[in-house]
């Protein structure tokens, strides 16, 4: 059953699937003593050297028995590793943790883009924050008079730190001081690439575009936040990073026509354009690495199963920062969203025979991606507009095209101005019509009524979607069986 050799992929998730259990069981305060994960390590490590452990391995009836025994050990291992990680980072049981409700002082860099409050404050996280010198791991929410700060600038802020919810477990109200306003090369670059953006689209199609690209809220009007919010639209720019995931697999699909090393290095510059608007965003990194394993598998030419390129990215990131699991809406919407991209479209696809063309592509899996992270967001939000299914009907599938347009239209105004322009036409037309489209469903009397799920409902929810996907599963399976040459 175990075969290494068989099972790969389906081997590898289980894997992934036991770290992520761990992280649970973890944060949800079992512990395990650091040693026995180092010794567990140290097992694996020797359990498939075969200088160390020749013997045995000539002692196995066969491969089989032998790839058996490492993944077992593989498995509690990773489970370990995952109770360990999850217990030991739990913020209160960490330097930052232990100063809740004190006051301290605090320095690090700007992580994020300054957003500027309706109290007119300026919001912004401080990752990695440093306290009595030393570097915590930990980020916090300062909100602080309002101030123009730029991302990348080193501050010092002073005041009591409170909990807070969400992915970013400490908050505080300070004043700032700008240690330094020196900023990377790249960040200089995204600037440029933002002012780029604003010299060949109008407001507030630039400012929707680059909130689009980049998932900042911050970017975009006020009122077109509260327009957003109306229809059911505000999780657009509370960016998952699954648009990129759908852009790539488009792009790729498209040039793969014509040679497979040519979309393959396509789609890789795509990924690398995008890492570098979005600033490295830990949402976009995740895209990126979900989109790169599934291409260089298949540039390669190896199957590997949709689950396992979810599973892989998956434990890795909450095997390096725990919370994601627990605690980052934008982590599960990933996620949730890559199932609905990876599996559940291409099974919809195969059992009704739909067609492959690069526009329905785009809306099949925009769609899937929703269906799966609307519960979520019902919950977290806890409203739903009653317009909020034909705008996301409508402007959804959009997304990832006035996404790579705007990204076009940045590109060309950064290297050739002459003509972007011209370039810059498509974003326009298809941001302004997006737009149109919003504000023509904001107008109705009704669009503000509002429903939610609560914790059952969203629970059924997710297990319908599973066994709705699950017999399309078995009918694409028994399908392609029945049509196989014997």
């Amino acid at each position: 059953m175990f075969g290494i050799k068989r099972n790969r992929s389906a081997q590898i998730t289980i894997l992934a699937a036991a770290a992520l259990a761990g992280i649970l069981a973890g944060r949800a305060g079992l512990a395990i003593d650091g040693y026995i994960v180092g010794v567990s390590l140290a097992l694996v490590i020797l359990s498939v050297s075969r200088r160390i452990f020749g013997k045995i391995y000539r002692q196995a009836r066969d491969n089989r028995t032998r790839g058996a025994s490492i993944f077992w050990v593989l498995l509690m291992t990773l489970f370990m590793l995952g109770i360990w990680r999850g217990n030991t980072t739990i913020f209160a049981k960490t330097a930052l943790g232990q100063h809740i409700g004190q006051k301290v002082t605090l320095a690090g860099q700007l992580a994020d883009d300054p957003a500027r409050s309706e109290k007119n404050y300026t919001v912004f996280t401080i990752g990695n924050a440093e306290l009595e010198g030393h570097k915590t791991g930990q980020a916090v929410r300062i909100t602080a008079p309002y101030k123009e700060l730029k991302r990348g600038q080193r501050v010092q802020v002073s005041g009591k730190l409170q909990a807070n919810l969400g992915s970013v477990p400490a908050r505080m109200f300070s004043p700032v001081t700008v240690l330094d306003t020196r900023i990377s090369p790249l960040e200089k670059w995204r600037q440029r690439f933002f002012a780029a953006v604003h010299s060949v689209l109008p407001e507030p199609i630039a400012g929707f575009g680059l909130g689009l690209l980049v998932g900042v809220r911050a970017l975009i009007d006020k009122p077109l936040q509260d327009t957003l919010t109306l229809v059911g639209l505000s999780h657009l720019v509370a960016v998952s990073g699954y648009n990129l995931t759908i852009i790539v697999r488009a792009v790729n699909k498209a040039i793969k026509r014509v040679s497979l090393f040519s979309a393959t290095a396509v789609s890789l510059w795509l990924i690398f354009g995008f890492m570098l608007v979005a600033g490295f965003s830990a949402s976009i990194v995740r895209a990126a690495i979900v989109s790169v394993l599934a291409l260089m598998a298949g540039y390669y030419g190896h199957r590997v199963k949709p689950m396992t390129l979810i599973a892989i990215p998956a434990a890795v990131t909450a095997l390096y920062r725990p919370s994601y699991l627990t605690s980052d809406l934008g982590w599960q919407l990933s996620f949730l969203a890559f199932f609905g991209i990876l599996v559940l479209a291409p099974l919809i696809r195969d059992r009704f025979k739909l067609s492959q063309g690069f526009a329905s592509q785009v809306i099949l899996e925009s769609l899937c991606a929703q269906l799966l992270t609307f519960p979520l967001i019902m919950l977290i939000f806890g409203q739903f507009s009653i317009v909020s299914p034909v705008a996301n009907a409508i402007i959804v599938p959009l997304v990832p095209l006035a996404m790579l347009l705007t990204l076009v239209a940045g590109v060309v105004a950064l290297l050739v101005p002459a003509v972007a322009g011209i370039i810059a036409l498509p974003a326009a037309g298809l941001i302004g019509l997006m737009l149109a489209v919003i504000d023509w469903l904001a107008h109705f009397k009704f669009s503000s009524t509002s429903l939610s799920l609560d914790p059952f409902l969203t629970a059924m929810t997710y297990i319908w979607i599973v066994v709705v996907t699950a017999i399309l599963a078995r009918r694409v399976t028994l399908h392609r069986q029945a049509n196989s040459p014997s």
